[in-house]
C-alpha cells in the first residue's frame, strides 16, 4: 500500500469515485471504521453503521464522565462498553452531504469532520472539553481556515492520530502550540460506544463514575485525566 498519508489525502480528494465495497476493504487495511472511510471519501454512511437515536443529554453526560477516567479506567470502561448487548436501533444522525466537485478543501474537511463526529454520536455541543472552545469547534465545522493546533485537539476525541487527520484536511505537519487535552484512548471509548442507546449510555456513564471515583459537584467542570502528557503511547 502507498504511504498512509498519501492514501488518505487521495481518498479525501477523489474518494467519491471509489466503489463502497472497495472502501470497506480499504477501511480494514487502514484499521479504521468503515463509516469513517466512507465519510472521508464523500459517500453516505449506511444507517446500520451510525449511532442509534438517543438522548443528546445522555451522550453529553457520558462524554463528560469519560474524561474523568485515567488510562487504566478508560481501558476497563471500553471493555465494559463492548460487553453490552447489541440492540436494534434507528439512527437519528444522517451522514454528511456528498461533497461537490467545486468544494474548497476547507469546506470539504468541515463536512468530513462533521461526519466523523456524527459517526460517534457527537456534536459541537455534546463533545467533551477538548482544549478548544465550542465556538472554535463550530468554526471548524463551517469551513474556517484550519490550524494544526485545532486538528490535534480534535484528533483524540475521535480516536484518530494528528497525522491522519492532517492528511485528510490537507494541512502540512509542523511545529505548533499544542492545547489538546484528550488522547486517542478517550476516542476509542467513544468508538466502542457507537452502538449504545440512551439507557446503555447512562449505564456506561455510571460505570465510568465508578471507575474514576468521580464526585458529583452539581456542575459541569472541564477535566481530562486521559491527558496526552500521560498517554502510554
Amino acid at each position: 500500500m502507498a504511504e498512509r498519508a498519501d492514501v488518505l489525502r487521495g481518498l479525501a480528494v477523489d474518494g467519491r469515485d471509489s466503489a463502497p465495497a472497495d472502501l470497506c476493504v480499504l477501511a480494514a487495511d487502514l484499521g479504521m471504521l468503515t463509516a469513517d472511510v466512507l465519510v472521508v471519501a464523500g459517500h453516505e454512511v449506511p444507517t446500520r453503521l451510525l449511532p442509534p437515536r438517543r438522548s443528546s443529554e445522555a451522550m453529553r453526560g457520558f462524554g463528560y464522565r469519560v474524561t474523568h477516567c485515567d488510562h487504566a479506567a478508560l481501558a476497563s470502561l471500553r471493555d465494559f462498553v463492548l460487553a453490552l448487548p447489541e440492540t436494534d436501533h434507528v439512527s437519528a444522525l444522517a451522514g454528511p452531504e456528498r461533497v461537490e466537485e467545486t468544494g474548497a478543501s476547507t469546506a470539504r474537511f468541515s463536512r468530513t469532520l462533521d461526519g466523523l463526529m456524527r459517526n460517534r454520536g457527537l456534536t459541537a455541543l455534546t463533545m467533551p472539553f477538548t482544549g478548544l472552545s465550542t465556538s472554535t469547534v463550530l468554526c471548524m465545522l463551517h469551513g474556517r481556515p484550519l490550524r494544526l493546533q485545532q486538528l490535534k485537539a480534535m484528533a483524540g476525541p475521535i480516536g484518530w492520530t494528528l497525522q491522519d487527520l492532517a492528511a485528510v484536511a490537507g494541512v502540512p505537519l509542523g511545529e505548533f502550540d499544542d492545547c489538546s487535552v484528550l488522547c486517542r484512548h478517550v476516542g476509542e471509548v467513544f468508538i466502542a460506544a457507537v452502538r449504545l442507546d440512551t439507557e446503555q449510555l447512562i449505564l456506561a456513564g455510571a460505570e465510568a463514575d465508578r471507575l474514576s471515583g468521580r464526585v458529583d459537584q452539581g456542575m459541569w467542570q472541564p477535566v481530562a485525566y486521559g491527558l496526552r502528557e500521560t498517554c502510554p503511547d
